[in-house]
This record gives C-alpha cells, sequence and structure tokens, in this order.
C-alpha cells in the first residue's frame, strides 16, 4: 500500500515538473510573443481576419499543452527509477488524460469563444456561452478520465466483464446527472428558445413555441433510449465498443456546430466571390465597369 501510494506521489511530482516547466516558458517567452486582443479591436475585423485572430489567440495554450506534455514525459523517462508497468501506465494515463481535456478546452473556447462575442460560432449571451463552455467541458472532461480509467483498469487485469459493468455504472451516472440538469433548467432553456425566435431573421412561430413547450420531454425520451442501446451494446459480449455513446449524447451540440460553422463558411465564400444581397436598380443598363464590380 505505501508503495503504491509512493508511486502516485511521485507521479503527481512529474506531472507538476511538466506544469512548471510549461508557467516558466509562457511567463518568459510566449507571453512577449503573443499579443492579448480586446474585443474592441475586433469589432470592424473581416471574417478571415476572425478566423486569424482566433487562431493566434489560442496558440499560446496550444504551445503550452505541447511544452507540458514534453516536459512531463521527459522528466518521467530521464528521472523515473523503477520499470513497474502500474507506474508507468498511471503516468501515461494520467498525462494523456490532461492532454486531451486541454486540447478539447481549446477547441470549445475557439467554438464557443467565453471571453470574445465577435468569434462566437454559435450565437448568444455571453453569460449562457461561459456556462454551455463549462458544461460541454466538464462532460468532455468525464468521458476522457473514465475512459482512462477503464483503460488503465483492464491493463492490470480486470476481467471483461468487470470492465463492462464500469462502463454502465458511469454512463448510467452521467445520464442521471444529465436528466436531473435538463429538469432544473428546464424554464431557462424555454426562454433561450422563444428569444431565439425574436432574432431579426427568424420568427416566433408556432413551431418554436411548441418546442419550447416539450423540449426537456424530447430529452427524457432521448436519454432513456440512449440508456437501453447502451445496456443493449455492453450486455452483448461479441459488440466491440466503438464509442457510440459518446458520440450518440454529444450528437445535438455537434449538429449545432457543424450547422453553424457550414452558415459560416457559406456566408464567407459569398463575400469573398462578392455575392452580395444588393439591389441593383436594372432600369440603367449597366456599364461593363459596373459589371466587373458586381463579379
Amino acid at each position: 500500500m505505501q508503495g503504491a501510494l509512493l508511486n502516485v506521489i511521485w507521479v503527481i511530482f512529474f506531472i507538476s515538473i511538466g506544469l512548471l516547466v510549461e508557467f516558466m516558458i509562457r511567463r518568459v517567452f510566449i507571453e512577449k510573443l503573443f499579443l492579448a486582443i480586446s474585443e474592441h479591436e475586433t469589432q470592424n475585423m473581416r471574417n478571415s481576419e476572425k478566423f486569424t485572430a482566433t487562431i493566434a489567440r489560442v496558440l499560446p495554450d496550444i504551445l503550452g499543452i505541447i511544452i507540458f506534455a514534453s516536459a512531463a514525459y521527459i522528466s518521467f523517462v530521464i528521472f523515473i527509477w523503477t520499470d513497474s508497468p502500474f507506474v508507468q501506465l498511471f503516468f501515461l494515463a494520467t498525462v494523456i488524460a490532461i492532454t486531451t481535456i486541454r486540447l478539447f478546452t481549446v477547441c470549445s473556447n475557439i467554438i464557443f469563444s467565453p471571453k470574445i462575442a465577435s468569434f462566437r460560432i454559435l450565437p448568444m449571451q455571453c453569460q449562457d456561452a461561459r456556462t454551455i463552455n463549462y458544461l460541454v467541458v466538464l462532460t468532455a472532461s468525464y468521458f476522457i478520465v473514465v475512459l482512462m480509467f477503464v483503460v488503465v483498469i483492464h491493463k492490470l487485469g480486470a476481467t471483461f466483464e468487470t470492465t463492462r459493468l464500469l462502463q454502465l455504472f458511469f454512463a448510467t451516472l452521467l445520464l442521471l446527472v444529465t436528466f436531473i440538469a435538463v429538469i432544473v433548467n428546464r424554464d431557462k432553456v424555454k426562454r433561450y428558445i422563444l428569444d431565439g425566435g425574436d432574432a431579426k431573421d427568424q420568427s416566433l412561430t408556432w413551431g418554436r413555441k411548441q418546442f419550447a413547450e416539450i423540449w426537456h420531454i424530447l430529452a427524457f425520451v432521448y436519454l432513456f433510449i440512449l440508456w437501453l442501446l447502451l445496456v443493449d451494446n455492453l450486455a452483448d459480449t461479441d459488440t466491440k465498443n466503438s464509442g457510440a455513446f459518446i458520440l450518440s449524447f454529444f450528437v445535438v451540440p455537434i449538429w449545432m456546430v457543424v450547422d453553424k460553422i457550414v452558415q459560416w463558411v457559406i456566408r464567407y465564400a459569398l463575400s469573398i466571390l462578392k455575392i452580395h444581397q444588393e439591389q441593383y436598380d436594372e432600369k440603367e443598363v449597366p456599364t461593363e465597369e459596373v459589371l466587373i464590380q458586381r463579379l
């Protein structure tokens, strides 16, 4: 017991080295190379400039993740004193989990942009963007940690049935928490759906009103069906776990993000091709120069 605890302490020590090296390089080099951007500076940016600024804004975080993972791994390889497969497995699982969670956080910050509204792909208020970004990152972190835990348990000799039961338990726990979250946030989501219909380009139709009233019922049915499919999948020993549950759980936010990204790409392409929504006066025959400008 003491030996296992000592190994865990040493793994935490190597992780701390990676974080310390990242912090020092950030303070000495990265913060001086990359300038922070404010909300005011983004007001007059074109779409292409916003995209470039978004990538530049997350580059320090991506470099930090690379530095952390490299420093932690190098320090572990250089100073590790044992060939214990448990220590190596636990260290790699920890580094992979932290790195993956941080990368997912970067991607989520690009999509929801909780600090700069003009960079936000999905149209929503800043408070809603911060809340949704937090929940998405928290849920993804839960998936990643559970996945790494199950992998470690399996590599240490757990039976196939044990790993399947662990997956069922953690997935059921997540669905239960999601069920409670739907109940708690029922009215808030309803107001968000109705407020979306007040936008200039949308009308508050009967279908939107009806969906706002019953969205939570649809969510309950979907969660229950998802749980039944999960049980059926785990009960079949011949079926390999292909990650369908994770994809199904995130299918709605994925669809929303992809839909907005496609809309943004189309608008950007139209602006590049200068296919504007301008109303031209065709009472007069346009000159050749005017026709060229319209292309």
